[in-house]
């Protein structure tokens, strides 16, 4: 039996050029092929997997991202549907997306598009890519950027002991450590 009450957030930080992205980007494929047959069986039949980044095309802007969650949101979001970031930010002005909205409506979509799937559970595998990036983020006076990554990883947190029904939420952050 699987408890949703306490879950791993697995982390990948390491020094730039390392393989950090590449974990990312495949590591959804590792779990499809993973030696535990629970998990090999669920991937096998729903495994939907999402990589976001923060990388220098997509970094956290406190600005125009204003919260992390939110930013982690709209760039789920970006990345599933395969829309522009820009455009995004465009469509929802000062609106700030809804981490938990936003996971429900990929699910909504996703069992939408494959019906066969809608019974089981899906594996949904996000994987965020450079989050060091919203700590690094240049403070401004009265920012709360340092405060950024903490309640990022509280936002996983929360959906991975609180995945919506029929979903079972597994998240990796990988980034860059610079020297001292």
């Amino acid at each position: 039996e699987v408890s949703k009450d306490s879950h791993t957030l697995p982390v990948a930080l390491s020094a730039p050029g390392t393989g950090k992205s590449l974990v990312a980007q495949n590591a959804a494929g590792w779990l499809r092929d993973s030696p535990d047959s629970k998990l090999r069986a669920m991937t096998s039949t729903d495994l939907l997997s999402i990589t976001v980044s923060f990388n220098s095309n997509t970094k956290y802007d406190e600005d125009k991202d204003n919260h992390s969650s939110s930013a982690l949101a709209l760039r789920m979001f970006a990345s599933y549907f395969g829309a522009d970031l820009a455009v995004l930010r465009g469509l929802l002005g000062h609106k700030l997306p809804d981490f938990s909205i936003c996971l429900n409506a990929i699910l909504l979509d996703h069992r939408e598009r494959h019906p066969e799937k809608a019974a089981g559970t899906t594996l949904l595998f996000l994987a965020v890519d450079d989050v060091t990036s919203v700590a690094n983020a240049a403070p401004k006076p009265g920012s709360r950027t340092l405060c950024q990554l903490g309640d990022l990883t509280d936002t996983l947190g929360s959906a991975l002991c609180a995945a919506p029904e029929g979903c079972f939420f597994v998240a990796l952050l990988t980034g860059t450590i610079h020297g001292p």
